[in-house]
């Protein structure tokens, strides 16, 4: 049988490896398997479900920046909140289906021949180009080897396996360490048990949690308005990278030891109970931990905490350092973490055979904790040097998971059949972030803690910012890595004979596209019984909606293929298979008063223009400044030439078609500073153009009706455009909204979406910037609004949110759903009589709209 293989597989369903997978699927990396060793997904929320368990970074930080949730009900989340948050993560944005539950990683081995991973699991094995290890930090738990442990004749279990059968109710109970999982459990179950005692081999230094429950109208303020969510977010990031510098610089920790040292002296009472609590280290040499409740629950008079490391286990009791016997019923082991041991690192085998765990030896080291050495298209998530011990590592992996996109884009772009990084490079990494770690608390801080391995060296967290970490980890640089080509014969990173060189892409239809085209438009003739035998299946239904049957027929008969790769990559490639499509469907065009080709004056310069003209007018006509769709990437005067003749002919106006500039040759704003300059020609130029100057309107689709509103808002203060329409624009880039998983497959991938708005903005310009996410803009005031939206697309609900906004804010705004149409049903009038009517229907009412709402703006 064979082995099925993948572009990309993924071990674990954590946090870093839900946001992992759901980072690569919105990169366009579609053929991807997550493998998962247990029934669910959760990753340490998942499997610590021991009472109290929550989480001690404030619930608006732990959590991925591209999924955020105004319904935490606490400051600081508990276990099944947390699980519940990623099962819902992973079920929205299109993860669960890629999951293969029961399969625990066994080995791991790259094949150098093939150039891929082997990946042998209990539930079948795969094969992958690129593997990327999220098995989490805190996912195997570590059991203390203590004399007498195998034949305690109680119950013994460990924070993260915790059994919720074993009776604890009056029981005398025996919890051994003091750490993060400890000081929850303790709490949480003291009133239940008989008898208490606590085996501390270190105290630990305890800050107050101050959690508290967000009222439901807090919840509806962050549901309503995402920017006050997003200012907690960005409050709460500034006040933990503060909280990091006396890790950096020890002697400001001096200050928050004596007011802790104060909390302890109020909560205990007892000094010998106190004695024993107080650390002999400076803060932050070890984890530090958040409790309200911890200090109380110690002072208990059924509590006994015992100072030293417990000793030895007999069937009914324990012994601790002071050698008493204590009767036992159950242990509850608070032990941690194998953290710079990784179980995992036994289970992969690099380039040349050796074992990651073998490879690490004593002191485990990653380039940028993200790549080995060795180890081709290996990316480890939460690996060495990649931890915190002040903020949440949820930004950490966000950043890796930016690496390991950035080696697959340079992959595609290259041809490359592998990278790996450079033996030198990664000592490089290692050197710089010792020579960060020295002098800090975790190095010079007095304690032996679980950050540092065998060798003393700090092998778990970054010494550094999160913004530092961000800006070294997030770009992939290929000059640190080794770049096996995929035409190369070995994988000693030497080139062979390099491939032939690829021809220019074809930009016009061949015969084999035309007779597609025409056989497309023959199929929306047929019978609505017709189409959907020859589709093999009704149409879908969605949200209440049914896809057209002349879509639907054609989507089954041609289904797109991945355009992500070639509109990062290639974008050249992408325009001419864009353009191919369009013209190879479009029939004979729709006849018009008049077609001429002109310049007009762009932001830099000349640029390419189509007048369209109709054939009978009761004086000079509108003008409507049209900007065609494409993702900032594609389209032209060509692509949109039957859009804009249905526009002209139905709406009896003057359509001026623009080819502004397009990414990723000129980056935004190019297309932004060349819609508005446009514009401002056309107002001058309208008469000569045989327009009313005085009634000038801009209008777009898709990525040109995110111009058209960005025009109307740049110019709003001096002549604005008399009237808007927006066709299914792309208004707010931010926030994910439901109809981008609801009709992910249809025309407009939301991957494709992303990429587009990628390739135009280059990371130069914050998604909420009003000139490519409108929505954030001021919106009263507004020449008039005819938003259009498609039922079957991604920008379905930002398109009807932006109307809605328009309208609140007293622009006057219509809104018209095409229910049962995707995203550019205008270039579908040719091959869909409900596309053809959509389309009359909507540039009829838009003629209406201009002539109802509509007032004369004097250029």
């Amino acid at each position: 049988m064979s082995v099925p293989h993948h572009r990309v597989a993924v071990i674990g369903t954590g946090f870093a490896g839900i946001g992992a997978a759901v980072r690569l699927l919105r990169e366009g990396v579609d053929d991807l398997v997550v493998l998962e060793r247990a029934d669910t997904v959760g990753g340490v929320w998942r499997d610590n479900t021991y009472p109290g368990a929550a989480c001690d970074v404030q619930s608006h930080l732990y959590a991925f920046s591209f999924a955020p949730n105004p319904d935490w009900s606490r400051r600081y989340s508990r276990q099944p909140e947390i699980r519940a948050y990623l099962e819902d993560v992973a079920e929205r944005f299109g993860v669960m289906p890629r999951v293969r539950f029961g399969h625990a990683v066994t080995e791991a081995a790259w094949d150098d021949a093939a150039a891929r991973w082997r990946i042998e699991t209990s539930g079948g094995d795969v094969t992958a180009d690129v593997l990327v290890a999220a098995p989490g930090a805190l996912a195997e738990p570590k059991l203390p080897d203590i004399p007498g442990l195998g034949g305690f004749a109680g119950e013994v279990m460990h924070t993260a396996r915790w059994d919720e059968s074993v009776a604890l109710d009056g029981k005398r109970v025996a919890v051994v360490g003091t750490g993060a999982s400890a000081i929850q459990v303790i709490p949480a179950i003291q009133p239940r048990v008989g008898e208490m005692i606590v085996y501390q081999r270190t105290p630990a230094w305890v800050i107050p949690r101050r959690d508290a429950p967000f009222g439901d109208a807090t919840r509806r303020r962050f549901r309503e308005r995402p920017g006050l969510q997003g200012l907690l977010r960005r409050t709460l990031f500034g006040y933990h990278e503060a909280n990091g510098l006396p890790f950096r610089h020890p002697r400001l920790a001096r200050q928050v030891e004596r007011v802790m040292l104060r909390r302890l002296r109020q909560q205990v009472r007892d000094p010998e109970l106190r004695r024993v609590l107080t650390p002999d280290y400076r803060l932050g040499c070890k984890r530090i931990l958040l409790s309200d409740d911890y200090y109380p629950a110690l002072t208990q008079p059924d509590v006994t905490v015992v100072d030293g490391a417990l000793q030895t286990i007999l069937p009914h009791a324990t012994v601790g350092a002071d050698g008493v016997e204590r009767p036992t019923d159950v242990i509850v082991l608070a032990t941690g973490f194998y953290v710079t041991d990784l179980p995992f690192a036994r289970y992969v085998a690099g380039r040349d055979g050796r074992r990651l765990a073998d490879v690490w030896g004593a002191s485990p080291t990653a380039h940028l904790g993200t790549t080995v050495a060795g180890f081709p298209n290996f990316f480890l998530l939460q690996g060495p040097n990649t931890g915190l011990g002040h903020s949440s590592v949820v930004l950490m992996a966000e950043a890796q998971i930016e690496h390991v996109v950035g080696a697959l884009r340079a992959m595609d772009a290259r041809d490359l059949a592998a990278v790996e990084p450079k033996a030198e490079a990664q000592a490089a990494w290692v050197a710089e972030v010792d020579r960060m770690a020295e002098d800090t608390v975790w190095t010079a801080g007095g304690c032996a803690s679980w950050y540092l391995d065998e060798t003393g060296r700090n092998a778990a967290l970054w010494p550094g910012s999160v913004p530092a970490f961000r800006r070294r980890v997030e770009p992939f640089d290929p000059d640190e890595y080794r770049l096996r080509p995929r035409w190369a014969t070995s994988g000693d990173g030497q080139a062979g004979p390099p491939p032939s060189l690829r021809e220019a892409p074809q930009t016009e239809p061949a015969l084999g596209d035309r007779a597609l085209g025409a056989a497309a438009r023959a199929a929306a003739r047929l019978p609505e019984a017709a189409q959907v035998a020859l589709a093999g299946g009704p149409p879908p239904e969605v949200d209440g909606q049914r896809l057209d049957p002349a879509v639907h027929l054609a989507l089954a008969l041609h289904p797109r293929p991945n355009t992500v790769p070639l509109v990062r990559h290639d974008p050249a490639t992408a325009r001419a298979g864009y353009r191919r499509d369009v013209l190879g469907i479009t029939g004979t065009p729709t006849r018009v008063g008049g077609v001429r080709d002109l310049w007009v004056e762009g932001d830099a310069g000349p640029l390419d223009a189509r007048l369209y003209t109709p054939e009978h007018a009761d004086g000079p006509p509108p003008l409507v400044v049209y900007l065609h769709g494409g993702g900032f990437v594609e389209g032209d005067l060509d692509t949109h030439d039957e859009p804009c003749r249905l526009l002209c002919r139905q709406a009896g106006h003057a359509v001026l078609s623009v080819a502004y500039r397009l990414a990723p040759e000129h980056p935004f704003p190019a297309a932004f500073d060349d819609a508005v300059g446009v514009f401002r020609w056309a107002q001058r130029e309208a008469a000569r153009l045989g327009a009313n100057p005085d009634r000038v309107a801009v209008g777009g689709d898709s990525a040109g009706g995110t111009l058209a509103a960005g025009v109307a808002q740049a110019t709003r203060a001096d002549a604005p455009p008399v009237a808007q329409l927006l066709i299914y624009p792309a208004t707010d880039h931010p926030t994910d909204r439901p109809s981008r998983r609801r009709f992910d497959g249809y025309l407009l991938p939301d991957g494709l979406r992303r990429a587009f708005f990628d390739v135009y903005t280059q990371g130069a310009v914050p998604e909420d910037d009003p000139r490519v996410s409108p929505l954030y803009g001021r919106l009263d005031g507004l020449a008039p609004a005819f938003v259009v939206t498609a039922g079957f697309d991604v920008l379905r609900d930002e398109g009807e949110a932006y109307a809605r906004a328009l309208k609140a804010a007293g622009t006057p705004t219509a809104l018209y759903r095409q229910a049962s149409l995707p995203h550019g049903f205008l270039h579908l009038a040719p091959i869909s009589r409900g596309a053809r009517r959509a389309t009359v229907a909507a540039f009829r009412r838009w003629r209406w709209f201009v002539a109802e709402h509509a007032v004369a703006v004097p250029a």
